[in-house]
């Protein structure tokens, strides 16, 4: 037969067994607890309009025949209610059915998700695959018609000229770029 001191013992045992079982239910409840709070913090920082938020963005779209293009952002606001999503410091790369590419970064962007139709605002730059480069502060690309456009300064570079005027237009396509006002140019 066992003593009392066995059985002190035993029960002494059993008791911190049960008090550690009830410690490590505590401490897995308070840290999915925890983990929620976050989570809830989180979404209310988000705007109530905006549908996804994502960073490090690699975005391509290949539904068109006659071009690609891959977009990468920093961020990304996807608003469906309005199709439109926001990137943060954007970097476009149009890919042309025949191979030429043109590369377009701005600060922001702003993607229209059913006519596919880019805005870029802020230290824009575009520069094609020949080493044509423009400058500029703001411009659109249209998807329908293959088209960058913009109604700001802008300056064109490459070799053998330097020019520079307001508002611009560049067909994809033909690569035909057309200047609209108060233009210069300087020709090396």
């Amino acid at each position: 037969m066992k003593s009392v001191k066995d059985l002190f013992k035993s029960r002494k045992k059993i008791v911190l067994i049960g008090a550690l079982i009830v410690l490590v239910i505590l401490v897995c409840v308070w840290l999915k607890e925890d983990g929620k709070i976050e989570k809830d913090v989180l979404l209310k920082i988000l705007p109530e309009k905006v549908d996804l938020h994502v960073k490090d963005v690699h975005y391509t779209e290949v539904g068109d025949p006659d071009s690609t293009w891959e977009i990468n952002a920093d961020s990304a606001k996807y608003i469906r209610e309005d199709n439109l999503v926001f990137f943060n410091n954007i970097r476009i790369k149009l890919i042309m059915s025949d191979g030429r590419t043109f590369v377009m970064t701005g600060d922001e962007g702003c993607l229209c998700t059913d006519t596919k139709d880019i805005e870029v605002n802020g230290n824009v730059e575009v520069i094609s695959d020949k080493g044509d480069r423009f400058i500029t502060d703001h411009l659109n690309y249209c998807s329908s018609d293959k088209r960058i456009y913009t109604d700001g300064y802008v300056t064109m570079k490459n070799q053998q000229m330097e020019i520079s005027g307001v508002g611009m237009t560049l067909l994809m396509k033909t690569e035909k770029v057309s200047l609209l006002s108060t233009v210069t140019a300087i020709i090396k």
